[in-house]
């Protein structure tokens, strides 16, 4: 027998069961997220780059609240994407469905120029790239699919859908006066919490595994 095992002090069960407990719990572990804790989850990039298929993706998987930004930004009108919603009710808004909520995602990529009120409640953030010419390929679908013979036979959903596209062109170029990728990327720079980036050429069920390792859950 090890002379050094038969001089051990019997185990304590009690604070064997104990410690195990918080353990489970993620109290203690340095290297367990406590699972109580609330996740606060925003997905963003460039238009097109897939931030609410994701978003929305990963809230049925874990049954969470998710919020797009642009349900916000745009008024509901006759003629969709025509008119903004003010940017202090546009938060007011979104802090009203997620009052009282314990994890929620929320996807879209223009909340750095007027959902900053928000900024500070993010636990962990996930940023979206995709390459030029695809994301492009895909918003000119999108389009397409979203209003069919209006692009051809209504002049004014052409022209705003022209005026998107075109805006939407500018991303890896811009400056900081749009939504660009610079402009992303200095936002970034400020965040205090963890950032995760992403090529959603991956398909959809790497990203869900990838954000979820990231968020721990």
């Amino acid at each position: 027998m090890n002379p050094r095992a038969a001089k051990a002090a019997p185990a304590n069960t009690e604070q064997t069961k104990a410690r195990q407990k918080t353990y489970a719990m993620g109290m203690e572990h340095p290297h367990q997220i406590n699972p109580i804790a609330a996740v606060h989850l925003h997905i963003f990039g460039a238009s097109g780059s897939g931030t609410t298929t994701l978003g929305a993706a990963l809230a049925r998987q874990l049954g969470w609240l998710h919020l797009e930004s642009d349900d916000f930004y745009w008024r509901q009108t006759a003629q969709p994407f025509s008119e903004v919603v003010a940017p202090d009710e546009r938060v007011q808004a979104m802090q009203q469905r997620l009052q009282g909520v314990h994890d929620w995602i929320i996807s879209g990529g223009s909340l750095m120029t007027w959902g900053r009120a928000l900024q500070q409640e993010f636990t962990h953030v996930v940023f979206l790239r995709l390459d030029n010419a695809t994301r492009m390929q895909r918003l000119h679908q999108r389009e397409r699919d979203r209003f069919g013979e209006a692009l051809d036979k209504d002049p004014e959903r052409r022209r705003i859908s022209t005026k998107f596209l075109d805006w939407a062109a500018g991303y890896e170029a811009g400056d900081d006066t749009q939504r660009s990728l610079r402009r992303h990327q200095r936002w970034i720079a400020e965040l205090a919490c963890p950032v995760l980036q992403l090529d959603t050429l991956e398909p959809l069920d790497g990203l869900l595994q990838s954000v979820r390792k990231f968020i721990q859950k």
